[in-house]
């Protein structure tokens, strides 16, 4: 038996060790998943990825002993014997020459420090990298000129960055080249224009990446530069279109300018001695608003000048200095804030610049100060720090209009009025007007259905008709709401009893500070309850009578009970639930571990919940029991244990508060319930001792600190404790140490997640974030219910939950890759394989973003794949519901891939049926007829499908001359179909038609489906006819490019 046992061992390690993965090719023995027992020697030792590459030592030069490493190919590379060490090669480019090409090599290209700093480490100074030379000492400009240099690389090409200096580059390893001007080249080139003077320059070009590229390089004089020629015309213009759209939904537009590659150098006319890196731009609107420019979103040092042009000669007509904003000072009021008045008869020009060489600026602008505050009448000014109008009094409104409620009265213009009809301005609901919206005018309040309804939301916050309780179900001045919706005394509550209350938190008081019924007040203020009136002699009667009529019921039924009682198992849901929160006050308190010395004894201290070395597994209770004893002789002791608070796990003593006598000893029992795999091991759970004579000092104490917390914890409070601990000799404190770990699990703990904030997809039913988990690229779906009824949303919580259940136990090439979920929040989300060349949806039509035609072969693979899995999930009883485009996640443009797509959201959606339907773009054209009806089968699938089909052999939208979803429905209700003509493949046209039957039972099954798209994909071989124009080169450039753009942001995380 014992070698048996060895022998299972001694396998079980050896498959954990085979199965674990390491991403870094550093890697010398992966010991665990991204975790090597050692590095090579060009890698960074203290790294157990081995994915970092030895950091240079900034305190000594580039040598044998201290070598230069660049990440080439993903590959730490030692690159010492390129650096460069001679500047007798610089290139010189020629003024209005023809382009020169260069290229950027992994084996001969050498490494060198540019005049401008790049972030991070000293590593990244090192830059493959060519130096040129450009001569305009020969120049005869008066002060200087405009030049434009132009770089061309090809699209697939890493960033290259060009540098200005007019420092002569040398062998020194310092910093100490002036850094006059750089610009960025995104894939594709680019181009820099400047001002220079008549000077030798010196120019540094590098990439971003060790790779082999080329690029071509040209520069040339601008003859002319007036300001808005520059680039063909302005940067952007904010123009009556604009400024419409901004107040008609009283928004705020944001610009992203991308100076670090766009950006212009010029010496503005307002400052002309001072170089600025930015954009030009124009203005003009007309109206009654302002015109709001910001950039202090980013809290960024720069400029705005308006400049005007007579000719070709341009005047300075302002100039604003955007100085630090917010917390980072307080002597300055607004940072780059700029108002502009409307001015329908002149195009203004702008021009918004940095110092800065390589920083991107974002510049809002919203629409204030609406009538300009009727600043002319004297109601208002504009604030251009509030962004708002400010009115004088017996004015408001958005734009400081008469008030047509004002000390108490209504008025029309200047006539007081009765105010029937009209509501109390800034009232819930009630306009600028005085009317109410979308409500009733109840007692010169506005009710809306809701409140009526006494249906308790955000905005009815007391139950309508109440005490206190105004017509718009707010409560009235000097009253707070409940939260069961009563309105009670703001100064109900702090336990001093006003002349207009009953009671105020004693026995028997409610929750608005009056008696429950059947008891009344006391007479004195200082008693804060209320009593029980003293019961009449009859009463005491009819109580003798009921007790002699249940005495006897209970003899008679007494019998039958004790037989048909059995010991009952405990509810373990009591102990998946939060306890209350206990105010850890360890003032007064001595930490101290428990002994006969301390005066208790608690064991055990360290809780594993009976799994020793095991993982806990995910949504199992475990209990461990503690005992717990009093060595006090004379003394009362309180146990009070303080339960962390967090959705991630749930730990539940009972009791979490335990009273002792002297001398006693209690057992209690600790609950665990873990929701994901996250980290507790080692984590401390604090409890706090207090000893008394007096129990009831200690019961005052517990009530003291329940449902307290840091935040709640007033100065009163400790000023009661302090009191209190008078009679409280001894408080010692100390801590449980949990010593068992999570099990990996599907259940992911969020904080384990690196995400982009801004979201990749925002869709009808959710919003989809890019990130990693444990250094693999994923993505988060988290889903929105905002629209749902609470019924419809808890259904739509199971079916996720279901859909993750089920995703965890599919495995198929063509279905997406299930990673886990994160379900113990209200918002669940879903966590899934990226796939960077998105979906189906952005390819299928013709005139799709990527301007791509996907061959016919291509077109049938992506089918025959669809079909297979959907008829895998057929074979595990799930209808997808849901198969469209957007749900086909693409893999690869090539039809012979191992898979070129990969079926997504799938499972239960029936509750999702109010989501998908709601408009055409939804995805309406897709669902099965008999949907509608809420019929649903394995059919609604093959309806689904041929849409599809159809979809990707026309590149057409389905139905396009129907433009609502509600005409789609009964189109498709109609029996109405898709057309289909001579240059659909006759095999192919009868797939459709045997998938889009009226009658569900008549159509083709999956099974049926993929043996028919299989022959199929054999005749697209000879079908060239039908290509359409595809291009194979053009997918190359679309994979390449998404690629790129997946890698960019997902290198945000790492950089952050």
């Amino acid at each position: 038996m014992m070698l048996f046992l060895s022998i299972t061992l001694l396998f079980y390690m050896f498959h954990i060790s085979q199965s674990q993965t390491c991403d870094g090719t550093g890697c010398v023995n992966c010991i665990a998943n991204n975790t090597c027992e050692s590095c090579g020697p060009l890698y960074e030792q203290s790294d157990n990825s081995c994915t970092v590459c030895k950091s240079v030592n900034p305190q000594e030069p580039i040598s044998a002993a201290n070598p230069l490493i660049v990440l080439e190919d993903g590959v730490c590379t030692d690159k010492t014997n390129q650096l460069r060490t001679k500047f007798d090669d610089i290139v010189p480019l020629v003024l209005e020459g023809a382009e020169q090409t260069h290229s950027f090599n992994l084996d001969t290209s050498t490494y060198s420090i540019g005049p401008c700093d790049f972030p991070l480490n000293k590593q990244l100074q090192y830059r493959m990298s060519i130096w040129f030379t450009l001569d305009l000492s020969t120049s005869t400009a008066t002060l200087y000129d405009y030049y434009k240099f132009i770089l061309k690389t090809p699209l697939q090409s890493p960033t290259l960055y060009i540098d200005i200096t007019q420092s002569p580059p040398s062998t020194s390893q310092s910093y100490d080249l002036l850094c006059y001007a750089r610009q960025t080249i995104v894939p594709g080139g680019g181009e820099v224009v400047l001002p220079l003077f008549n000077k030798v320059y010196y120019i540094f070009v590098s990439v971003d990446q060790a790779v082999n590229t080329d690029f071509t390089v040209s520069v040339s004089k601008i003859q002319k530069l007036v300001s808005s020629e520059i680039l063909g015309g302005t940067y952007f213009s904010i123009n009556q279109t604009v400024v419409d759209d901004l107040i008609q939904t009283s928004s705020s537009k944001l610009y992203d300018l991308s100076l670090s590659s766009n950006g212009i150098y010029i010496y503005p006319i307002c400052t002309p001695t001072k170089l600025l890196k930015g954009v030009f731009f124009s203005v003009n609107f007309d109206g009654d608003h302002s015109l709001l420019i910001d950039t202090t979103k980013q809290n960024r040092y720069c400029y705005l000048m308006e400049f005007s042009k007579e000719g070709n000669v341009e005047k300075c007509v302002d100039f604003w200095v955007g100085d630090w904003w917010g917390i980072w000072t307080d002597s300055w009021d607004q940072a780059l804030r700029v108002r502009l008045l409307p001015n329908k008869e002149k195009t203004r020009l702008f021009f918004l610049g940095m110092s800065e060489h390589a920083t991107d600026i974002q510049m809002s602008v919203e629409m204030f100060c609406p009538n300009q505050c009727h600043e002319s009448s004297g109601n208002g000014v504009c604030s251009l720090k509030l962004g708002k109008c400010v009115c004088n009094e017996k004015y408001g409104a958005s734009d400081c209009r008469k008030l047509c409620y004002y000390n108490g009265n209504f008025y029309n213009d200047d006539t007081e009025v009765s105010g029937d009809g009209m509501c109390i301005f800034g009232s819930v609901h009630c306009n600028d007007d005085c009317k109410c919206v979308d409500s009733q005018t109840i007692r010169n309040y506005c009710a809306t259905s809701a409140c009526k309804s006494k249906q308790l939301s955000s905005e009815v916050l007391c139950l309508f008709d109440t005490d206190n309780c105004l017509p718009n179900c707010v409560c009235a001045k000097g009253y707070t709401n409940t939260p069961s919706g009563y309105c009670k005394l703001e100064t109900c509550g702090d336990g001093i009893k006003q002349s207009n209350e009953e009671c105020d938190g004693g026995i028997h008081c409610n929750e608005t500070c009056g008696c429950e019924s059947g008891y009344e007040p006391f007479s004195s203020i200082d008693n804060l309850g209320c009593y029980s009136p003293p019961v009449p002699w009859w009463a005491f009667l009819i109580i003798a009578v009921v007790v002699v009529f249940l005495v006897v019921v209970i003899i008679i039924t007494l019998f039958v009970l004790i037989r048909q009682t059995r010991p009952k198992r405990p509810d373990w849901n009591v102990y998946k639930h939060q306890q209350p929160i206990y105010y850890h006050d360890i003032t007064h308190s001595v930490l101290k571990e428990p002994s006969v010395e301390a005066r208790y004894a608690v064991d055990p201290l360290n809780l594993d919940y009976g799994k020793g070395d095991s993982p806990t597994k995910i949504l199992d209770t475990r209990f461990e029991q503690i005992e717990i004893k009093n060595f006090s002789k004379n003394k009362y002791m309180m146990f009070v244990v303080h339960t962390p608070n967090s959705p991630k796990y749930i730990f539940h003593f009972d009791s979490q508060i335990t009273y002792f006598r002297p001398r006693q000893e209690i057992c209690i029992t600790s609950y665990m319930t873990l929701h994901c795999t996250t980290k507790i091991m080692d984590m401390k759970i604090n409890f706090t001792v207090y000893w008394s004579k007096h129990l009831n000092t200690l019961k005052k104490i517990e009530k003291l600190l329940k449902d307290k917390t840091v935040e709640k914890w007033k100065d009163s409070d400790k000023q009661q404790m302090d009191l209190l601990m008078k009679d409280v000799p001894r408080k010692n404190h100390y801590f449980f140490e949990i010593k068992t770990m999570a099990e990996s699990s599907t259940f992911i703990d969020l904080d384990d997640l690196q995400l982009i904030e801004e979201p990749l997809s925002q869709g009808m039913t959710g919003t989809v974030y890019l990130g990693k988990y444990k250094s693999n690229a994923i993505v988060m779906k988290t889903f929105q219910w905002e629209d749902l009824t609470e019924t419809e949303t808890e259904e739509l919580k199971n079916d996720i939950t279901e859909e993750c259940e089920l995703m965890s136990k599919i495995r198929c090439p063509y279905i997406a890759g299930y990673i886990g979920s994160i379900t113990y929040i209200p918002q669940i989300s879903i966590v899934l394989d990226y796939f960077f060349l998105g979906s189906l949806e952005d390819y299928i039509r013709i005139d799709n973003e990527s301007r791509i035609t996907l061959p016919y072969r291509l077109k049938v693979r992506m089918l025959q794949d669809t079909a297979r899995g959907i008829e895998l999930l057929h074979y595990n009883n799930v209808v997808h519901l849901n198969l469209k485009p957007s749900n086909m996640l693409v893999t690869s443009f090539y039809a012979d891939s191992v898979s070129v797509i990969k079926i997504s959201d799938f499972g239960k959606i029936k509750s999702r049926k109010k989501l998908l339907i709601n408009d055409k773009s939804n995805g309406v054209v897709y669902i099965a007829p008999e949907v509608f009806q809420n019929k649903y089968s394995n059919a609604c699938d093959s309806y689904s499908f041929s849409v599809v089909a159809w979809e990707l052999f026309y590149a057409e939208e389905p139905f396009k001359e129907i433009r609502t979803a509600d005409e789609v429905i009964q189109n498709v209700l109609n029996g109405n179909h898709l057309f289909m003509d001579s240059s659909m493949p006759p095999l192919y046209r009868e797939i459709i038609e045997d998938c889009c039957s009226e009658n569900p039972e008549k159509r083709i099954n999956f099974t049926e489906i993929q043996k028919k798209v299989a022959i199929l994909f054999e005749q697209a071989t000879t079908l060239v006819e039908i290509e359409g124009g595809s291009n194979s080169e053009k997918l190359e450039q679309v994979v390449h490019a998404k690629n790129a753009n997946a890698n960019n942001l997902l290198s945000k995380l790492d950089r952050e």
